[in-house]
């Protein structure tokens, strides 16, 4: 509810909460939990999406569907207006075309430039790369409650020591990742370096593990990739590795949507490779992705739930990273996820473009840009 908050006559929203949740703050900054016009909600209805009221620098104009968003600077807006009147976003789900269009000056800035154009936009000299550490960290996902030999953790375990994430590293992202193991980024509350086991590649113990496991004369794991790039690749360099310790893995490639479906059918998917954004910024967000009740989940832990609940009742950080550290000890013991590498986000700009900051939830701000003229 709002209520007035200064004896000026400020008023402020009041929050008040049913339990203690210290990561509330960070939870409120979800792309998708953007505050929305109300008249506006309740004019359009289900067709909302089509006339989008918002708080921020620019309204909305119109759009194409899976083509672009046109966007006009608000110039009634409470902070600072935005320095370019018009801004036009557009949808171009290959990444080389990215590439190509910011080359040919058809885009002034190109979210996402895959790993092996990067150099191209390095070596231009009419752009210029932007490579930064966001939340994103890429891992295989393997199910502790499938039918298949991931539901022993030793397997699980031995899977995470027979891959070599330094080689996944250079030879599928071009030198374009950190190798780690936490299921958080350094960029994200929680993250602690001293927990960070990096690349524990070792593939005698990963021998070991499977042997302990029962599986000493090899193992035979469903895996279900994700068509494109760069899963494919990641997905063949994996197979490899896995292969040498004597885990055979069978490839399913499919597209994001038939795997979703899967997913949603209750299909058994023993291995996933995909990649995990922390949009909130805190552990608590992956935390609270690993309860019995979140969609799709395969891996049930009781102890989870407590440190959930004893997290969020510290507001302090230091004393939830006590909290979180017990959640990375619990990861990389039970290996759920198998964490590959942290991502670094890759962005070409023209070399006309100014004041464009990377948001490391990939929600970049593009009020404060400018493009000069040549």
């Amino acid at each position: 509810y709002i209520e007035e908050i200064t004896p000026d006559g400020d008023y402020g929203v009041i929050f008040k909460l049913k339990m203690p949740y210290s990561s509330f703050i960070n939870a409120l900054q979800y792309p998708c939990a953007v505050v929305v016009s109300k008249a506006a909600v309740e004019k359009y209805g289900d067709s909302y999406a089509d006339h989008p009221v918002g708080t921020g620098p620019y309204m909305f104009v119109s759009k194409m569907a899976a083509d672009n968003i046109t966007l006009k600077r608000f110039d009634e807006y409470w902070n600072e207006p935005a320095k370019t009147e018009n801004l036009i976003f557009k949808i171009i789900p290959e990444g080389s075309q990215r590439t190509i269009m910011l080359e040919n000056g058809e885009v002034d800035i190109a979210c996402d430039i895959l790993t092996n154009d990067a150099v191209r936009v390095e070596e231009d000299p009419n752009l210029n790369l932007v490579a930064k550490s966001g939340n994103k960290y890429y891992a295989l996902y393997l199910s502790a409650s499938s039918a298949s030999a991931t539901s022993n953790k030793l397997v699980r375990q031995a899977i995470a020591y027979a891959i070599d994430k330094d080689l996944l590293v250079s030879a599928v992202m071009n030198g374009y990742g950190t190798p780690g193991s936490e299921l958080c980024t350094p960029t994200v509350a929680g993250y602690n370096p001293a927990k960070e086991r990096g690349n524990i590649y070792d593939p005698e113990k990963a021998k070991a593990l499977l042997a302990e496991a029962g599986y000493e004369n090899g193992v035979t794991i469903d895996a279900y990739i994700r068509s494109g790039q760069p899963y494919e690749e990641l997905a063949t360099v994996i197979q490899g590795m896995l292969k040498d310790v004597g885990i055979t893995i069978n490839m399913n490639i499919m597209d994001n949507n038939k795997i979703t479906q899967l997913q949603e059918e209750g299909e058994d998917l023993p291995i996933d490779i995909g990649f995990y954004n922390n949009i909130c910024g805190d552990m608590d967000f992956i935390m609270q992705k690993l309860l019995p009740t979140t969609h799709n989940q395969t891996y049930f832990n009781d102890y989870v739930l407590e440190l959930i609940t004893e997290a969020r009742s510290y507001t302090e950080l230091s004393d939830r990273q006590k909290v979180y550290d017990k959640f990375h000890d619990l990861m990389a013991e039970d290996v759920p996820h198998c964490p590959l590498f942290y991502e670094v986000m890759l962005i070409g700009l023209n070399k006309n473009v100014e004041g464009f900051h990377v948001n490391p939830l990939g929600a970049h701000q593009y009020s404060t840009v400018v493009v000069y003229e040549n």
